[in-house]
């Protein structure tokens, strides 16, 4: 298995590729030759089995939204095209036994809008390989989920304890006493624990009155 690999396709490959006769002929092999390359395709993993005598180059889609459409056309041709040269080019490399090579975009979700013939979904993944492997990408898909999430708790956390206000305990009422004016005892004390007192500037309309000023308003 090799990884990040540029992979050599020729001119004649990439012309049918982008022709109508390539859907007569998905099973056709191209000889490569070394001296007409034209392109070379980027794959992510290049599998090799020699006992089966088959070889995968494989896209990996990143991310679950679709592909831009000219992306996504440019990258079916470099596949069909590669599929056409790669079992030759394999050989050609001393890998003997490789009758039969395929280039896919591996579309782990399926929303990409690729062609179904060059796409391995989910479903298809293992028995394409004949192995069990989407069981282990699900586990590590949910202890990486896991880990973020925990990574993205202890981040906002101190945020979260800015915005919460402490609650207040409840007082029991004061009983209500008369005093001048009509305000109660309880209202006024309440103003000293917790609610702020108006700037000096803003003169309140019943503490602003002189104690004659009060006698003088009862008469």
């Amino acid at each position: 298995m090799f990884r990040n690999l540029g992979l050599p396709v020729t001119q004649g490959a990439l012309e049918l590729a982008e022709s109508h006769e390539y859907a007569l002929t998905p099973k056709r092999q191209i000889r490569f030759v070394e001296g007409k390359i034209a392109s070379f395709v980027d794959v992510d993993v290049l599998a090799i089995d020699e006992e089966r005598e088959i070889a995968w180059a494989l896209a990996i889609k990143r991310g679950g939204g679709a592909t831009e459409t000219k992306k996504r056309r440019t990258i079916e041709r470099d596949l069909m095209a590669l599929t056409l040269n790669l079992a030759s080019y394999l050989r050609q490399q001393g890998y003997s036994k490789i009758e039969t090579a395929h280039a896919f975009v591996v579309d782990y979700l399926g929303s990409a809008g690729f062609s179904k013939e060059i796409t391995l979904t989910r479903e298809k993944i293992d028995s394409t390989f004949d192995l069990r492997i989407t069981a282990s990408i699900d586990a590590m898909t949910q202890a990486m989920k896991a880990t973020l999430d925990a990574a993205l708790a202890r981040m906002i956390a101190p945020v979260i304890r800015s915005m919460e206000t402490p609650a207040r305990s409840k007082r029991p009422e004061a009983s209500i006493r008369p005093t001048p004016f009509g305000l109660h005892a309880h209202s006024r004390r309440r103003r000293f624990e917790g609610v702020p007192r108006k700037s000096s500037a803003t003169r309140e309309p019943f503490d602003s009155l002189s104690s004659d000023d009060a006698r003088e308003s009862e008469r």
